[in-house]
């Protein structure tokens, strides 16, 4: 919209053979008001982007709070769960540590 008015101010200013910027001044906006439009358009930008980040705190504060109830609960089932059985729990245990050193060695004979 300023665009359209900026051109109707530079017409005017053609037409009538007046170059100086206060007539042109008179028929247009002023330029103060683009700098305010700025202004105003840049405060509208910024209060977007604070409501964005707002918005984004929220949702990863909320799937913060559903992984640490979840990592809490599956804590607590591993750790029930191996006070049942601890001879089984051990088995495991020693399994994975055998799997982690063959998978060490191979690599190393690479």
């Amino acid at each position: 919209m300023y665009h359209g008015q900026q051109f109707v101010t530079q017409s005017l200013v053609a037409k009538h053979g007046s170059g100086d910027r206060e007539s042109a001044q008179v028929v247009g906006k002023p330029e103060g008001d683009a700098s305010d439009e700025s202004r105003k358009t840049l405060k509208s930008l910024k209060a977007n982007a604070e409501n964005a980040l707002k918005h984004s705190r929220h949702l990863l504060s909320d799937a913060y709070e559903e992984v640490k109830v979840k990592t809490r609960e599956t804590g607590i089932a591993t750790r029930d769960y191996a006070q049942e059985h601890p001879w089984t729990t051990a088995g495991v245990a020693v399994g994975a540590l055998g799997l982690l050193a063959a998978y060490l060695l191979c690599k190393r004979g690479d």
